[in-house]
């Protein structure tokens, strides 16, 4: 190995690149990785979705949390909407505008109540005001919807009276008198049939997502960490024999 690579200088440029090199190729896996744990969620989501509704009792318990393998399973209840115990949560947009989504506790006659996100509704005046949030229909009503597991319990400032931060069911369940299944329903389908407000909030997009090409991105950026590498190594080489890059020295005769 020519002296020139041999300087502290050099050596200690080749450990940084060689671990430039290690952490984009890491990276990349990372990606790979990401994108077949995607991939295994999207084909449990499409299987969920194409599944026959089940009773909620059946998928959702009030001593444990949604398991991910039931999380957009359809699901069906009957019962009451406790309308005095509606709740909205702040902060959640569809289709780039701003708005709420609106809960509903619905009692149901065999067991405990469920959490209902009824849908959307577009902000008032100002984000901090309510919203006008029509009314639960009364009487006895049939939902299908789909599993939902609870949120992460909200750490910032306190949202306005009136308003949640989070559908954090356990937090919920503490301000109800009744008891309350853990994870919470989607609805897809209301008997009697609801209005157009709330509007339904979609199901979730199931597409690869780009993490393949964030990968070839991070290997490029290793590829190319090399190759400067081994043209600086040339210079460096060059420089030390007073020679230009790219030139041959003439070879010695007898």
């Amino acid at each position: 190995m020519p002296a020139a690579l041999l300087s502290r200088r050099w050596l200690g440029f080749t450990a940084l690149v060689l671990t430039l090199v290690a952490a984009f190729v890491l990276l990349g896996r990372w990606q790979l990785h990401r994108g077949e744990a995607r991939h295994e969620r999207n084909a449990t989501v499409r299987a969920n979705l194409d599944a026959a509704p089940v009773p909620a009792e059946t998928v959702l318990a009030a001593d444990h949390g949604v398991a991910k393998a039931d999380v957009w399973r359809r699901v069906t209840a009957t019962g009451r909407y406790d309308g005095a115990h509606a709740m909205v949560v702040r902060n959640r947009t569809l289709e780039g505008s701003p708005g709420f989504q609106v809960l509903v506790p619905l009692q149901i006659a065999s067991g405990p109540a469920v959490l209902v996100d009824r849908g959307w509704v577009p902000v008032g005046e100002s984000s901090r005001d309510l919203p006008a949030v029509p009314a639960a229909p009364d009487g006895l009503v049939t939902v299908v919807g789909h599993v939902r597991a609870s949120e992460a319990a909200h750490r910032g400032a306190a949202p306005p009276p009136g308003q949640l931060a989070a559908i954090d069911v356990p937090s919920i369940a503490r301000t109800l008198p009744y008891p309350l299944l853990d994870g919470y329903l989607e609805l897809s389908q209301e008997t009697p049939r609801p209005g157009d407000a709330p509007r339904l909030l979609p199901t979730p997009e199931l597409g690869a997502g780009p993490h393949f090409f964030y990968a070839l991105q991070w290997w490029t950026f290793a590829l190319i960490a090399v190759v400067g590498y081994v043209v600086l190594g040339r210079r460096e080489v060059a420089d030390a024999a007073g020679q230009p890059v790219g030139t041959v020295q003439p070879s010695r005769t007898a």
